[in-house]
């Protein structure tokens, strides 16, 4: 009675699990651009500028990206959640009628959870698998890391190349 619904959550959160992270191997190459592009603007800006100048040019370009974002988020979060002064004053009026804040209810956190414990024995092994076909990948990213956080041994500053 309850496999077809079992088998309907199963494909529903295979399916969201391999969107997930399609989108995230699908944004991984963007991230490496944007940060290759962004240490090119230093380089460029360092050229051009000394270099506090040319920092605090960088800074205040990641601020006001940063202050666009927040702008975008705050403007979608309130588009959102659209309040009318009679919802405010009925809510005001009784506050014992107040609806749970809650995005689930009882009945679909039980049913979520019952989800994802049945698709997790289906979902892991693919993960494991995922993660073991790209161990070497994850290997070199891993060993580029160590390399580039270490010191180098001279802490002297290099002579200008004449």
């Amino acid at each position: 009675m309850f496999q077809s619904l079992f088998r309907r959550a199963e494909v529903a959160i295979e399916h969201s699990v391999s969107n997930v992270i399609t989108r995230v191997l699908i944004a991984v190459p963007f991230v490496i651009a944007a940060g290759f592009g962004i240490a090119a603007l230093s380089v460029r800006l360092h050229q051009e500028f000394a270099a506090d100048v040319a920092n605090l040019i960088m800074a205040g370009l990641f601020l006001t990206l940063g202050l666009i974002v927040a702008v975008i988020y705050s403007s979608r979060s309130t588009k959102s959640i659209p309040l009318t002064t009679a919802a405010t004053d009925k809510a005001t009026a009784n506050p014992s009628d107040q609806p749970k804040t809650s995005t689930f209810s009882d009945s679909d956190r039980e049913l979520f959870l019952a989800a994802l414990t049945s698709a997790a024995p289906l979902a892991l092994p693919q993960l494991a698998r995922m993660i073991l076909r790209n161990l070497p990948i994850l290997a070199v990213i891993a060993a580029a890391i160590f390399v580039m956080s270490r010191p180098s041994p001279s802490s002297e500053p290099m002579a200008p190349a004449e």
